[in-house]
């Protein structure tokens, strides 16, 4: 959830896991109709904030989902400044786009603003290979690793995906309390004309996935739809 919610007294995660386990619900009451929809991730989104909304919970949070289908499709979904990479064979192969309204204000559902699921990045991913790396983090990795540290930690095939995550997890948090660092963030942040030094320590969040087999579609490519 977006931290800054606690200064009103509201716990952040509480927005995060309401939404979370609304979208768990609504995925295993439909998960056999799912290979049959456009974009099931907006759909399931939809379903969960709508819920949310209605009730008017107060908190917010940035939402990054991915489904492989049977076909061999990986559907991707981001919305805010986490995010999801592919890696494959020691290279990053796919990586999404962080959604800021401007630095350090990142697309966001819940009360407060006027973000909505179609707002999303929608990918749809159809040359997936077997023993690819599926990485989907909070920015408290993006703010952290670059790119080619991200790729060495994880470029690993015999280590399980959640050692892998682990060691994401690990040296995120490592470099977030270094104040000597030349962090992601902090780089991004000068170039914005501001002033900020060393690591962003924030909440860290990841999930690895390895691919074990894909079935192969028609068309390869990576299309993006539904974007602003």
């Amino acid at each position: 959830g977006v931290g800054g919610w606690a200064e009103l007294g509201v716990d952040p995660a509480e927005y995060a896991r309401r939404l979370a386990a609304l979208m768990v619900d609504y995925f295993a009451d439909n998960a056999n109709g799912l290979e049959d929809r456009e974009r099931p991730l907006l759909d399931i989104v939809r379903h969960a904030f709508g819920i949310l909304d209605e009730a008017k919970l107060a908190g917010s949070c940035t939402c990054c989902l991915s489904l492989l289908l049977p076909s061999g499709r990986l559907h991707v979904l981001n919305l805010g400044d986490s995010g999801l990479q592919v890696v494959r064979e020691g290279e990053s192969v796919f990586k999404t786009t962080e959604q800021q309204h401007y630095f350090n204000c990142p697309f966001q559902l819940g009360m407060g603003s006027d973000d909505r699921p179609e707002d999303a990045d929608y990918f749809i991913l159809e040359d997936l290979a077997p023993d690819d790396a599926v990485i989907l983090a909070t920015d408290g990795v993006w703010d952290n690793l670059y790119n080619e540290a991200l790729v060495s930690l994880i470029d690993d095939t015999a280590a399980s995906p959640e050692a892998l995550a682990r060691r994401v997890s690990e040296k995120s948090h490592l470099l977030g309390r270094d104040s000597t660092y030349v962090s992601p963030f902090a780089a991004n942040a000068q170039r914005q004309g501001l002033r900020f030094h060393g690591g962003k320590l924030d909440d860290v969040t990841v999930v690895v996935s390895r691919v074990c087999a894909v079935k192969k579609v028609k068309q390869k490519s990576a299309q993006q739809e539904g974007k602003r």
